[in-house]
């Protein structure tokens, strides 16, 4: 399974986050090596990353992850 992740690095004050320097957006492989994407591709995979999600919290079945990963086309 692969995560989807924003990073974000700080400027920091006086070890206070204050103002965002880069952000940039990951994909995590089982792993745990990290790689940097395109945002149009983080965009496309994000509803699929949401139901992995709800699917590995049994918040929805087998059945019901079928259907809508079906429906998005993957």
């Amino acid at each position: 399974m692969a995560w989807l992740v924003v990073r974000r690095s700080w400027f920091r004050v006086f070890f206070i986050p204050t103002i965002p320097t880069e952000t940039d957006d990951r994909l995590i492989d089982e792993n745990e090596i990290f790689f940097k994407i395109e945002k149009d591709t983080f965009e496309r995979y994000k509803p699929l990353a949401e139901l992995n999600v709800a699917i590995s919290k049994s918040e929805i079945s087998n059945e019901e992850y079928d259907i809508k990963r079906t429906k998005m086309g993957f």
